[in-house]
């Protein structure tokens, strides 16, 4: 099973899953999340309502179960995130700034559900914004491109000519 990062929804929607070019896209995600492949978190559909767009409103409409919410043994694996962050020698700011975001959510939920991550965050274990596959490479959980899920699930997106 794959949470969605905020990035993977965004960059969807703006460059290479159009809805207005590429609707199966979108009706595959629906039905990956009704099979109960793919889902994201509360957290990441907040990011996503920031901007009341085209992809805020088809976010808005999805059924209540594709944005999973806290779950209470997901406590512990916050903790265990927030622990992992401020043991590396990241400046306060950024752990603080990751602290605020959806990504320390979203990998805490993977953490607790055994998910894997998707993300387009490339690793980098550089001083700066903390990046999703660093931690989660760090904690043994599986971190993947957009692309990469969507072989593993073997999704196929075929045209069809109107003629």
């Amino acid at each position: 099973m794959c949470l969605w990062d905020t990035n993977v929804f965004i960059t969807a929607y703006r460059f290479h899953y159009g809805f207005d070019f590429h609707p199966g896209f979108w009706e595959w995600l629906v039905h990956a999340r009704e099979v109960g492949r793919v889902f994201s978190i509360k957290k990441v559909y907040e990011e996503i309502c920031r901007q009341e767009d085209d992809l805020f409103t088809w976010v808005d409409s999805l059924d209540a179960g594709f944005f999973l919410g806290n779950r209470s043994d997901s406590e512990t694996h916050l903790e265990r995130v927030s622990d992992y962050v401020k043991s590396k020698n990241f400046r306060l700011s950024d752990i603080q700034k990751f602290l605020e975001s959806a990504d320390y959510y979203l990998i805490a939920h993977a953490l607790s559900n055994n998910f894997k991550v998707v993300t387009h965050e490339v690793y980098k274990s550089s001083k700066g914004k903390i990046k999703i596959p660093f931690v989660c490479k760090n904690l043994n959980i599986e971190c993947i491109t957009p692309f990469d899920m969507l072989r593993q699930e073997r999704a196929r997106f075929i045209w069809q000519s109107s003629r």
